[in-house]
């Protein structure tokens, strides 16, 4: 955390390719005064150490068991039956939100997305017309792309045969408007 109490979390394209198509949640989770986490996973703690299952669970830590003291579990995060997306996003601020947690949060969503390039239609056109390529794309700004334009007779040629054609090859840099 920063002097002036900022923050700032990079999710970097190492972590982002790994992950499938679809919405992601981020809840950015405070301890607040007493410094804890009141709704955690308990990692490596002996509540999921005994799990032969690899189920994992989101505890209220401030919630335990007159008799045992042992935490009690909001949800299922991981293994058979766990929440997922939405549901388990919810689940966790829901949590948060329980009147015996002191703790604080901020949640936002991103999107992953396949990347796309879609071109413009460009319609017949004739020898020494000059045109447009134009298109949208979801990759990054600056990202490079190659255009290549063919013949549309281009196709393979014996050796003996006259494979002429022509064409041309141009590297772009996406940019937003």
């Amino acid at each position: 955390m920063n002097s002036d109490a900022s923050f700032s979390y990079e999710v970097t394209q190492d972590t982002t390719k790994n992950l499938a198509s679809g919405q992601y949640f981020v809840v950015a989770q405070h301890p607040m005064q007493n410094t804890i986490f009141d709704i955690d996973t308990i990692p490596g703690g002996a509540i999921n150490q005994a799990n032969q299952n690899n189920d994992l669970w989101v505890y209220n830590l401030q919630l335990k068991d007159t008799v045992t003291g042992v935490p009690t579990k909001i949800f299922k995060l991981g293994g058979a039956g766990s929440l997922q997306g939405s549901d388990a996003a919810e689940a966790l601020v829901e949590g948060i939100n329980d009147a015996n947690v002191d703790d604080t949060y901020t949640k936002l969503q991103f999107l992953v997305e396949e990347p796309v390039i879609r071109i413009d239609s460009i319609g017949d056109k004739h020898v020494g017309d000059k045109f447009t390529i134009t298109a949208q794309t979801n990759l990054a700004v600056d990202d490079e792309i190659l255009v290549q334009v063919y013949s549309s007779s281009f196709k393979p040629t014996d050796k003996s045969q006259s494979g002429e054609f022509s064409g041309a090859t141009r590297h772009c840099e996406s940019h937003q408007g």
